[in-house]
């Protein structure tokens, strides 16, 4: 396949069994991808269209098809592993992560695979906990000082209403964020208590939205087809975009009106993927 950008240079991918196989970029950099027996990228190399310098990554993977290790082109190893090591289970989401400098980054889940505990690579904690719900309801983080002295610690706090929607927001600083919304479940409003910055939201009789006020003077417009397709965005600065669509109803063209005013269009195959953009 081929996608041509809009300053006329064009990408080449060629493709087998659904596998990417081999990209040739603007530039004339080229990416060749090698698999395993399952599927999963084994190697990707990279050969620089000026020097004719290759690159080279490797991937391993697990029985499960997590990847296990990846060395880079320098020969630098990442490890990844996938215990709880609170209680033995074999997750899906790696639990620990261990760098090519031997940092370590961990992370603990609940029963339900939500993160309550995770330490990056710099040392910092993060520990959240749960609404019955699965939502956040706090989260504490906790950043070790650099040169040995306590730990600062920032909390935050969160609500919902009765449809689990977010409606307060504490920060640190005793900063308090405010939403509404309305009766179809769409924000009509975001507020910072205690001074004027909130932001507004319009909707039309379908739910969609119509109309972006920051409360600042930036205000955002949106037009849609009778399909409920988008078809033209006005800027603050009252700039427009329009968008148009073919009879499968994929996006076709984009009109861009602002500063440096362009057309982009779009060809599409019979699947719907994006062969060449003009």
């Amino acid at each position: 396949t081929e996608i041509q950008l809009p300053t006329g240079e064009r990408i080449r991918q060629s493709w087998q069994d659904g596998l990417l196989q081999h990209r040739i970029d603007e530039a004339g950099h080229v990416t060749r991808y090698t698999y395993d027996s399952r599927g999963y990228p084994s190697r990707v190399e990279l050969e620089d269209a000026v020097t004719g310098e290759i690159t080279v990554d490797r991937f391993v993977y697990d029985g499960a098809g997590r990847l296990q290790r990846h060395e880079d082109p320098l020969g630098r190893v990442t490890t990844y592993d996938y215990t709880d090591p609170i209680t033995g289970r074999s997750l899906d989401q790696p639990t620990r992560v261990t760098d090519p400098a031997g940092r370590t980054a961990v992370w603990h889940y609940d029963g339900n695979n939500n993160v309550i505990y995770e330490r990056d690579f710099a040392g910092v904690e993060t520990h959240t906990t749960y609404t019955p719900r699965g939502e956040p309801a706090t989260r504490t983080i906790v950043m070790p000082d650099p040169d040995g002295g306590d730990p600062v610690t920032y909390n935050y706090r969160y609500e919902y209403d009765a449809e689990n929607r977010l409606v307060r927001a504490e920060h640190p600083g005793n900063q308090v964020w405010t939403y509404a919304y309305d009766t179809r479940g769409n924000m009509v409003r975001s507020a910072l208590d205690g001074t004027n910055i909130e932001q507004t939201f319009d909707y039309d009789a379908t739910g969609r939205l119509r109309r972006e006020d920051d409360g600042a003077g930036g205000v955002f417009e949106y037009d849609y087809l009778a399909d409920g397709q988008l078809s033209t965005l006005r800027n603050p600065l009252g700039n427009q975009r329009q968008f148009g669509y073919d009879a499968r109803g994929e996006l076709q063209r984009i009109d861009d009106q602002g500063i440096g005013a362009q057309v982009v269009e779009f060809q599409h195959d019979a699947l719907g993927r994006v062969i060449a953009e003009t």
